[in-house]
């Protein structure tokens, strides 16, 4: 038995637009046979239908038609402020690319349709889909770069920051440890405003510190892991402010 290539691809919910039901059948006919990872969620013979579909089932593509008199595809697409799914147009005419274009279509097919062509334009939408959930993934993360390569960091499960020999260590909630080759004041900049730097070789997450515990020479912090961080004199002033006003159960001993 021959391994299904799509069997750990997402499916791609698709609805089928176009007036002429042969034309609605035969490109659901090719989808079955060559795109298996497309699931036919509907299929309307007009603007209005399309319209109520796509607002009720929230597909990620509509194969759209062009003419569909009285009415074309680009008025169904005018009836959207923001266009949430992706679109190839399916048309006997070629005249219509440029307004295709225009509206960002994934791709534009000619009747009859080409299977090859087929496969090619879902392949497009599938690396645009995969694309979008990657970025809302990383959505509000670090892009840092260690070791030759990029990985990226949630700035909740960040503890400290500690610099060691021209590196940053950055010390993460389930233990873990991150060296990254940028300057303090760098890293400083680059985080919110839950982090503090408190010494010159530190930088904590202030919903992280368990205690702070004073002394003439700025005293020092004990972090949720038990770590023990010193508070520089000369930034006790900012630390206490930004400790004072943070979301934090830590009480000063």
């Amino acid at each position: 038995m021959k391994p299904n290539p799509f069997q750990n691809q997402q499916t791609i919910k698709s609805l089928i637009v176009d007036d002429e039901q042969q034309c609605r059948e035969t490109l659901q006919a090719f989808l079955n046979e060559y795109c298996p990872d497309v699931e036919i969620i509907g299929d309307a013979a007009n603007i209005e239908e399309a319209y109520r579909l796509i607002i009720l089932k929230k597909p990620d593509l509509v194969f759209l038609d062009v003419s569909m008199p009285p009415s074309d595809g680009f008025e169904l697409l005018r009836k959207f402020q923001k266009l949430n799914f992706e679109v190839v147009f399916t048309t006997a005419y070629n005249q219509f690319a440029i307004q295709a274009i225009r509206f960002s279509a994934t791709d534009y097919l000619l009747k009859p349709i080409d299977p090859v062509e087929l496969i090619t334009a879902v392949g497009r939408v599938r690396e645009k889909k995969e694309k979008n959930a990657e970025n809302k993934e990383h959505k509000g993360k670090l892009v840092l770069f260690s070791d030759k390569s990029y990985f990226f960091v949630d700035p909740d499960s960040i503890l400290h920051m500690e610099l060691q020999s021209r590196k940053i260590v950055i010390l993460l909630k389930d233990g873990k440890k991150h060296e990254v080759s940028k300057s303090i004041q760098e890293m400083e900049e680059l985080l919110d405003s839950n982090f503090i730097r408190c010494h010159k070789s530190f930088i904590i997450n202030i919903n992280e510190i368990k205690e702070y515990v004073p002394d003439k020479n700025g005293g020092c912090v004990i972090m949720t892991n038990s770590k023990i961080i010193p508070v520089a004199q000369r930034r006790k002033d900012v630390f206490l402010n930004a400790f004072s006003g943070g979301n934090n159960t830590a009480e000063a001993s």
